[in-house]
């Protein structure tokens, strides 16, 4: 048995009266309409469920009835039938009657706990208090700090928290909205306004995916930003687009320069992150800026244009720009109508510096990004453009 205790009289109507919500604005819960939902849920999953307005008791049933020919079970308190059966939020879970006890309990300034499993007589008739006996979400207490967050955030802004651990759901206002599609590195709590459905969690991962990239981008604490832009694959921020919502804060450009272009660069680092760092870096630079070559380096470059330009790419239309780094592994960026390729394809050869020029040209030519079929259509029609061309017919 789990009880939730609350200062003052819970007000019957509230319980019994569909469309009532008596909560203030800044209230979590939905005391009103959340306790029916509540009610109905753990009925329906065989519970059961009894409050004490002070010494008035309000025990709560089922009462089987036949509408048009189908069975329902309407919900009774002290054996009188309300205005709803136990089909309100069918699609509920435990956890979720649980949150509407406990959100309420936070919004009342109580509390609750787990006596053990005799009914507590000694809170059944508290002056002045409301308490709730509920018998049927055992299983949720262990897991509560799953529904309700428990811990102190390690970094925040006025419109987010960030809490220790990782967790695969994400919360607002401290409780729990949605379950992400995959394990995010921190848990994460929305304090701005988040739209919930009539089950009281997030609409869509979309929208609540925008919300923590805009808020991540305003974060202040670099170590936490270097975990979030660092995660991997295997969680939800690896794939996040924090620069596209909102203006990212000083910190958060600092960081995401020195994990894309810096000593500290990685290679696990957040694809978006990189390539748009990658690309406002590249802006930035004005002619003087870029890396200098040695005389085999350019004459790498002078031999890898000729040869491009001898096959029928004519690489030179576009501006090149040599860089000192583009970041881990990256070779070349086309970007505004400029190639800028890195010092890294030098070091494998001509061959490896002409493959680069190819690559970033043809993206300028088609107009078209890596991994797209229309590139590689473009690819290939070009080879086999060449090949007829040798071959003196068409195919």
């Amino acid at each position: 048995m789990i009880v939730f205790e609350n200062p003052g009289l819970i007000d019957v109507a509230a319980v019994t009266t569909m469309g009532v919500s008596v909560k203030d604005e800044g209230a979590i819960g939905y005391f009103g309409t959340g306790i029916k939902f509540a009610i109905s849920t753990i009925l329906r999953l065989g519970g059961s469920i009894t409050i004490w307005r002070g010494a008035e008791k309000l025990e709560f049933g089922l009462e089987a009835t036949m509408i048009r020919d189908q069975e329902f079970h309407l919900v009774t308190m002290n054996g009188e039938r309300l205005g709803f059966t136990s089909m309100l939020g069918r699609d509920w879970e435990a956890w979720m009657a649980y949150r509407e006890l406990a959100t309420n309990c936070m919004d009342e300034k109580g509390n609750s706990f787990m006596p053990g499993h005799a009914p507590p007589s000694c809170f059944s008739a508290r002056e002045g208090h409301t308490v709730i006996m509920v018998d049927g979400l055992d299983d949720v207490w262990p897991e509560r700090h799953t529904v309700i967050l428990q811990t102190k955030p390690v970094a925040e802004v006025d419109i987010l928290e960030v809490h220790p651990g990782v967790n695969r759901f994400v919360f607002y206002r401290g409780v729990r909205i949605f379950r992400a599609p995959k394990p995010l590195a921190f848990t994460y709590n929305i304090m701005e306004h988040v739209e919930l459905t009539e089950d009281r969690t997030a609409k869509s991962w979309y929208s609540l995916e925008t919300q923590l990239e805009r808020g991540i981008g305003r974060l202040e604490d670099r170590e936490i930003l270097r975990q979030i832009m660092t995660a991997g694959d295997m969680f939800a921020e690896h794939s996040m687009d924090i620069h596209l919502y909102g203006t990212p804060r000083e910190a958060f450009v600092e960081m995401a320069r020195t994990l894309t272009l810096g000593g500290a660069a990685e290679l696990n680092l957040n694809p978006q992150v990189a390539e748009r760092t990658r690309a406002e870096a590249a802006r930035q630079m004005v002619p003087g800026t870029e890396a200098s070559l040695n005389q085999a380096q350019a004459r790498m470059l002078e031999r890898a244009l000729e040869m491009l330009e001898a096959g029928g790419f004519p690489v030179q239309q576009f501006p090149i720009t040599i860089c000192q780094t583009l970041g881990p592994g990256v070779h070349g960026l086309a970007l505004d109508g400029r190639i800028f390729i890195s010092l890294l394809p030098f070091g494998k050869g001509t061959r490896e510096v002409a493959a680069t020029l190819l690559e970033e040209f043809s993206h300028l030519a088609s107009g078209h990004e890596d991994c797209t079929r229309p590139f590689q259509d473009y690819l290939f029609d070009r080879l086999l453009s060449q090949i007829e061309t040798i071959a003196g017919e068409p195919f």
